[in-house]
């Protein structure tokens, strides 16, 4: 009887101490530098005209392996889209609603590339410029972002990330 306590004591401590861990809600972020950890980026004023430059778009806490993922990015007019770069078939650009689906699943367990942008600044002329926000939006057709799970294609929706993605132009 003893140990049978003992033993379900030790359950019930380790299931509690798992659930904070698993309690992270699936987002969707986008960074400025390879090692994502930069949010921001500031739009070069010098040399005049325009800088190509690059952003990655990275999936956060799916648990699950990917199979597919749709989303759409709001660009601000001083950043103009070039392409994006992705492992998969790709439908679609991230400015107008893209939807990446993989031959073989992704591990979404852990920070998942989903594709990496290249973009031009255009920043002449922004003077007095305010802080821009950069956010996933919903895909224009389902209105959601959103992965698929592989090996039971369920939908996994996905929000912001907490706090705001901006960059300082």
């Amino acid at each position: 009887m003893k140990t049978t306590v003992i033993v379900l004591s030790i359950l019930i401590v380790l299931s509690v101490s798992v659930l904070p861990a698993s309690s992270q809600l699936p987002y969707l972020a986008l960074y400025f530098d390879s090692e994502f950890a930069r949010h921001w980026d500031d739009c070069p004023m010098d040399p005049p005209g325009t800088v190509l430059d690059s952003m990655f778009v990275v999936a956060h806490y799916l648990n699950a392996f990917i199979s597919a993922i749709e989303y759409r990015v709001d660009y601000p007019p001083e950043m103009l889209h070039i392409s994006d770069f992705t492992t998969g078939l790709t439908l679609g650009t991230t400015a107008d609603g893209i939807a990446t689906a993989w031959p073989y699943p992704q591990n979404g367990y852990s920070p998942l590339l989903v594709a990496k942008v290249m973009f031009l600044w255009n920043c002449q002329g922004c003077s007095g410029c305010m802080d821009r926000c950069i956010c996933p939006q919903g895909h224009p057709v389902s209105g959601s972002i959103r992965a698929v799970s592989w090996p039971d294609n369920q939908f996994i929706y996905m929000t912001l990330k907490p706090g705001r993605i901006c960059l300082s132009i």
